[in-house]
Formats: structure tokens, sequence, C-alpha cells
């Protein structure tokens, strides 16, 4: 369901200007100032605000919470205006503003040009099939997922993915080419992922870009957050060399980690690297 219909508005703006900018407090701070006839405070199941909107005039505009934690002045804000509570659980309110800024990327950027293998997509189905089976609904966080090449094979194994990448233009085509859903799209850092996710009980990096000397730092910060915030994680590089490289990054006592072959794949996810709890 989208954001408007949520909070019974013919249309709302978020004054956070993208997805990212949800952790941010400077965005408090600016709907603390905001003018406001009427208001609407969303509070999620639990009773915690999660979403102030404020109408000024005809238009609404609104502050998220669910990134970052709401201050006094928030509650304040909405008991010195008319307005109305609303309880919308907090899972449903993310969905709806994920699905709002991916609505906003998809008219601003251009897609870019169609990459997606079915072959390679059967394989990478093949290989989690062999890892860990068939989901339940499961939560499986597709980090860098691209234009959707993992979520569609997740997807097709009855795992929900969680999906982010920095690269608009390879999500709005996966948007255009619907292998991914905007209410479970983000364009995020994924070296932050922790900041934009809770726990998930598995994590997926396809071909975890060339792994070299100049590019070593930026994947062991991404691939440090994604263990750090999946249970179960899958990781496939193109060489021996840059599995074990990953292996080193993420060895600890808490952790087994398993590197194998995949003959399924001659060059993008040929090395995979299995990260489990000891």
């Amino acid at each position: 369901m989208k954001l408007p219909e949520l909070l019974h508005v013919p249309a709302i703006e978020l004054i956070e200007p993208n997805f990212q900018s949800l952790i941010s407090d400077t965005y408090t701070e600016e709907i603390l100032l905001a003018a406001g006839k009427e208001a609407k405070l969303v509070v999620n199941e639990k009773g915690w605000p999660i979403l102030l909107a404020l109408k000024s005039g005809e238009t609404w505009s609104g502050a998220v919470f669910v990134l970052r934690a709401p201050v006094i002045e928030i509650i304040e804000k909405f008991e010195g205006i008319d307005g109305e509570t609303i309880e919308i659980d907090t899972e449903t309110l993310i969905k709806a503003v994920r699905e709002y800024y991916l609505d906003i990327l998809c008219a601003d950027v251009p897609p870019a040009i169609e990459d997606f293998s079915a072959d390679r997509a059967e394989k990478v189905k093949g290989l989690l099939a062999e890892v860990w089976g068939n989901g339940a609904g499961e939560n499986c966080l597709d980090c860098g997922c691209g234009s959707g090449l993992g979520a569609v094979a997740l997807r097709s194994l009855g795992y929900t993915p969680v999906c982010c990448d920095i690269d608009p233009a390879l999500l709005a085509l996966g948007i255009s080419k619907e292998r991914l859903k905007k209410e479970e799209t983000m364009c995020v850092d994924a070296r932050y992922a922790s900041c934009y996710l809770p726990p998930c009980p598995y994590g997926l990096a396809l071909m975890a870009g060339t792994i070299n000397d100049f590019t070593a730092h930026i994947w062991q910060e991404v691939l440090d957050e994604l263990v750090e915030t999946c249970e179960q994680v899958l990781i496939t590089v193109e060489s021996e060399k840059e599995a074990q490289m990953v292996s080193s990054w993420l060895a600890a006592e808490d952790r087994k980690i398993t590197i194998f072959e995949n003959e399924r794949d001659a060059f993008y996810d040929r090395w995979v690297c299995l990260i489990s709890p000891a």
C-alpha cells in the first residue's frame, strides 16, 4: 500500500530527500521548524512514533522515524496541532517508504542497459537450493542486488529478498523488468546496511565485484557489514584468490567459513564463501 493511502491523504512529500537520509537527525530539526495547521502522528505496534505528517495549506509533508529515534519535541509538536493518531506496524510503513523513494528514483533515473542472464539466474538458483534449500518466506538481504538476478533466484525458492544497491540505474532497470519490487528495495551504500535493516537470517552477495588491491578495502567494509547483519551468508567471487581474501577478512571464532568451487558457473559465481555461526 502506498504512503498516502496509509495516511489517508491525497499526497505527501517526505522531507528526507532519499532513503539514505532517513538516518539523519537533521530532518528531525527540519520537521520541528515546519508550519502546520493539521497533523497526523503514526505510531507502530508498540505505540512508538514512527512518522509525523503536517498539513500546510493544501500540502502534506512528513518525516520518518523508523531508522532514527524521535525526540519528545515531536510528540509535543503534534499535541499542539489539531490532528489524529494512526497505528501502522513498522514493517508496513517501511515497505511504503521504500516504495515512495523507488517511485522517485524510477521517475528521475533512466534504466541501465539490460544485463540479465536467465541461464545465470538458474545456476544461482541451483547453488542456493543446494546450500540453503527452499525458503519459507524468510528474509534474505541481497547485497549489491544490481538489477535483480539474485532476487529472482531467491523468490523462486521461497525467500523474501530485501535488496540494496548504490547504483540507481541498475535498480531502475530491475524495477522496470519487475525483477525487483519497490517495497523490498533500497538505494543505499551496503557499507552501512545495518543502519537500514534489522538482522536478517540470510545474506547474499553475488559476484562481489573484482577484488584487487585498489578495491579490497571497500569490499571488506561491505562484506563485514553483511556478515554482521545476517546469520547465514553466501558470497560468490570469480577466483579462488578472491575467495581466500574474503575468508581472511571474515575469519572469527564465532563463525564457520567454508570455501568451495561452484562448477555450475565458469566465471561469475565460480568460487563460493559460505559463512555460518560456528
